[in-house]
């Protein structure tokens, strides 16, 4: 029966093509992130083996070896800097995270640090109330993080909130490094120092859901084949492909 197929470029043959490498596209991707889930697996269990180190130990340049970490750092909080995001949804209620700027004790860099989740009470359009209460010099602890992403499309003025310098939409590393005099360290700090009682630090657990991925594989995958089988079906049944 094979031998009666005859390729033929048609408009099927685009359709079809574009539809198998689409979903082939999809599954590779998929499995791509099973391998990214699975390091960042790895990243934590190396990481919570470790003992706390002090963030001056490490090299700036190198941060990214270092996500997940517990790290303590002595320094003073700039509490003018402190700025709210919102659409953060703890618990099945919406809130913000409070960051601050840290400045470490002789060190150039400052530090940005997400200091915990605040549940929204009020009027979203209005600047939460967050009695700030970190005076003068001391140490803090936390986890090394990877700033949070910023969203694929945002305003054209690169303003996360035009109307509130302190209440921003949505995270923007870029804009907190541009806002500073100083450098900023290339990493976030998720503080779990026992202090500040205002706010939750019962921070997300990473869920790689790896088997959702590989079922996601499965299914693009198995898309493909039955893209490739259906083609091959439409070219058996064309007349131009039976013997004369």
């Amino acid at each position: 029966m094979i031998s009666r197929v005859r390729l033929k470029i048609d408009a099927w043959f685009f359709i079809s093509l574009a539809f198998f490498l689409l979903f082939s596209a999809l599954s590779v991707w998929q499995i791509g992130r099973i391998g990214e889930k699975q390091a960042v697996v790895d990243s934590i269990a190396v990481a919570n083996q470790q003992q706390e180190i002090k963030l001056r130990q490490l090299p700036v340049s190198d941060l990214e070896r270092y996500y997940f970490y517990q790290v303590s750092v002595k320094g003073e909080f700039d509490r003018k800097s402190c700025f709210f995001v919102e659409n953060v949804v703890r618990y099945g209620k919406q809130g913000y995270y409070v960051y601050c700027l840290f400045l470490p004790e002789d060190q150039e860099r400052e530090l940005l640090v997400n200091m915990g989740w605040l549940r929204q009470q009020g009027d979203r359009r209005f600047v939460p109330v967050y009695d700030f209460d970190w005076e003068g010099r001391q140490m803090i602890e936390g986890i090394i993080q990877k700033p949070r992403s910023t969203p694929v499309i945002t305003p054209a003025d690169g303003i996360p909130n035009p109307e509130h310098k302190a209440l921003w939409s949505y995270f923007d590393f870029d804009k907190v490094k541009a806002d500073r005099l100083r450098e900023l360290y290339p990493i976030e700090l998720q503080l779990i120092s026992d202090a500040d009682q205002q706010l939750n630090r019962d921070w997300p657990t990473f869920e790689a859901k790896i088997g959702m991925h590989i079922g996601y594989a499965i299914h693009w995958a198995a898309f493909a084949l039955v893209t490739a089988f259906l083609y091959l079906r439409y070219l058996l049944k064309k007349p131009d492909n039976q013997d004369e």
